[in-house]
């Protein structure tokens, strides 16, 4: 399970990874696919043997990820470089990576609890994450 979150104004990927972050102690983290079950157990989970099939995706071009040295969140990049979400597993804390987003991009953080996540904002972003969901 996850939680999903974006910036309530647009931020491109290439202002977010380009190292503003670090002073506020968050880098990016190059993360190698792995198989569910691999990752099942990193989280401590004991699942059956065959519970869990497929691969989860690592670092890509538009997936990349944010850490504050303990917890990771997910970003997901739009086709046009814009952060089009902020997510995380249940077992990650997002506060400090998103307190850092929201003060060094003067912005706030929206949760998908909120209406407003699913409202259109500054014109583009429903459309950048409708053109990018009709690709899969």
């Amino acid at each position: 399970m996850s939680k999903d979150f974006r910036p309530s104004r647009l931020i491109t990927a290439a202002d977010l990874f380009g190292g503003r972050l670090k002073k506020h102690g968050v880098r990016e983290i190059v993360m190698e696919g792995q198989d569910m079950q691999g990752w099942a157990a990193e989280m401590g989970l004991n699942l059956p043997e065959g519970a869990l099939g497929g691969k989860m995706p690592g670092t890509t071009e538009y997936r990349r990820c944010l850490t504050d040295g303990t917890n990771y969140m997910w970003v997901e990049i739009s086709s046009r470089g814009f952060v089009a979400s902020i997510y995380c597993t249940i077992s990650n804390d997002p506060d400090e990576i998103l307190n850092a987003v929201a003060k060094e991009f003067d912005t706030d953080i929206i949760s998908e609890h909120d209406v407003e996540f699913w409202e259109d904002y500054e014109g583009e972003v429903m459309e950048i994450r409708l053109s990018d969901f009709e690709k899969l």
